[in-house]
């Protein structure tokens, strides 16, 4: 047995046999064939005959499997550090990638280039210069032959790069474009249905959004107009992306580059408003978007700024608006609810307070889709609280605090089914809970649903209970439990 390690300081291939494993070479040439920086990947082909080594140097080099002779080196096979190979599963190319926005197939041992593909070059909108460095998202990290021996390699910003063979190697033409594969690197930070294109707007921490569509399950990426994306990292916002909602077929996002930033339908963002301070929170109504913030809440209609009220004496951490634009709700930092009514004018006025309803922040709000009742979450309890004709009278709690009290630690999001009868909650303990009025003493857990927690729910429009969730782990999972409502709940 044969075992190969690259290192990542002294530039050496390191050869050992065994086991018991001991030393093949020692300092001699062929563990120096890498002149210096690192030996980034290291490869045995197949059949075992032929190890590859890539690495900061910008060469190939090619040794035999058994005594470690140094058969062939390429000197400059990239335009910079290559950072990982792959063989084809009959040994005949070696695949590689490198920090200069390509991917490269060779003739094995010969080393000769058969196919360059410049992944980076692909993906960006305008033509580069051929001096220009390469976009650091361009970047290739990584590269694999799969099934059928297609090559595809991995890009800096997350991108699946899936490349065309050459016409020389397959029944293609050779300008067949790359197709690209996306998802989410970051942790997930709020997610949002739009209803009007089938699809869930997810958020995540590095600033970038994108659209999931439902029915086919493809997932695409905003780009911006706005912010000059010359890593090719899609980047939206400037900081993580704190809170997304949807209203007439646009998408709207805050983050912590304290924007608010306005997509037209789901590839683009157009425009943004600058807000006064750092934004928590949004939620479309009919024509109105609220959003909260450290020092206040912002109505925005038409993208601009229309109402504000500000130097408030405690923090809104949530906040949510009907569906008619007649007010709105915040969780403080103060334990209490707050019910601001809006005028024709759009001028805000507080009119109302759910002072004992909470012994914790309210970190989640949510109104029912018929607009009757409220759900309120902290760091335990989840509540529900019916709302009067007279949003000034007092607001009947249907759920108080202590009775759904099963989270372990802060409740990051709500839902509502479509029908109003199945409530979902979510929490930084990984946890999903489903409860229900009509068995107020039931629940329905979902243990370790996202590791590191969830940070968004929302029921989806298909036949039965359909509920998605994103969280930290940077996954998007989709659940029915249609099965386990009837059972629990009847």
């Amino acid at each position: 047995m044969r075992i190969v390690t690259g290192g990542g300081d002294d530039s050496r291939c390191m050869f050992h046999k065994g086991p018991p494993f001991e030393r093949i070479v020692d300092g001699t040439g062929e563990e120096l064939a890498h002149t210096r920086g690192a030996v980034n990947c290291v490869r045995y082909n197949n059949a075992g005959t032929v190890v590859a080594s890539v690495g900061t140097d910008k060469s190939i080099c090619f040794y035999d499997g058994k005594t470690m002779e140094l058969l062939k080196k390429v000197k400059d096979a990239h335009g910079a550090s290559i950072y990982a190979c792959d063989w084809s599963s009959n040994d005949e190319y070696l695949l590689t990638c490198s920090g200069d926005g390509t991917t490269k197939m060779f003739k094995s041992v010969e080393g000769t280039l058969i196919h360059t593909w410049n992944v980076a070059k692909e993906q960006q909108l305008k033509s580069p210069d051929d001096n220009s460095k390469t976009p650091m998202g361009g970047m290739q990290m990584g590269c694999a032959f799969v099934q059928g021996d297609l090559p595809v390699s991995v890009g800096f910003n997350g991108k699946i790069a899936i490349l065309p063979l050459p016409a020389a190697l397959a029944d293609t033409t050779a300008d067949e474009k790359i197709q690209f594969l996306l998802g989410h690197q970051s942790s997930m930070s709020c997610c949002a249905l739009d209803a009007s294109s089938g699809s869930l707007i997810v958020g995540d921490s590095d600033g970038v959004l994108s659209s999931y569509d439902l029915a086919s399950t493809n997932i695409s990426r905003f780009e911006s107009t706005e912010l000059d994306d010359e890593t090719l990292q899609n980047k939206v916002h400037k900081g993580a992306i704190s809170s997304v909602t949807t209203l007439e077929s646009r998408v709207y996002s805050v983050g912590w580059d304290d924007a608010v930033r306005i997509s037209e339908g789901k590839s683009k963002v157009t425009s943004h408003i600058k807000l006064p301070a750092q934004p928590s929170s949004i939620a479309g109504g009919a024509t109105i978007v609220a959003i909260s913030t450290v020092d206040g809440i912002v109505l925005v209609r038409d993208r601009k700024i229309v109402s504000e009220v500000s130097g408030l004496s405690y923090k809104p951490l949530s906040l949510d608006i009907s569906s008619d634009d007649k007010f709105v709700v915040a969780g403080g930092d103060d334990c209490k609810i707050h019910i601001f009514a809006i005028a024709t004018d759009f001028a805000m006025e507080e009119i109302n307070v759910i002072a004992n309803g909470h012994l914790k922040p309210i970190h989640a709000l949510c109104l029912s889709n018929n607009g009757t009742m409220l759900a309120s979450a902290d760091v335990r309890d989840v509540c529900i609280w019916s709302i009067p004709e007279n949003k000034s009278e007092p607001w009947t709690p249907l759920i108080g605090k202590g009775r759904w009290c099963f989270h372990a630690q802060r409740i990051t999001s709500l839902a509502w089914s479509l029908d109003d009868k199945v409530i979902a909650s979510g929490g930084s303990d990984d946890s999903i809970f489903l409860w229900s009025l009509t068995k107020k003493m039931k629940r329905v857990h979902y243990p370790f649903s996202h590791r590191g927690g969830i940070t968004g729910l929302c029921f989806l429009p298909k036949d039965g209970y359909v509920l998605c969730s994103v969280g930290v782990d940077s996954c998007i999972n989709e659940w029915n439990v249609t099965a386990n409502v009837a059972k629990t709940f009847g």
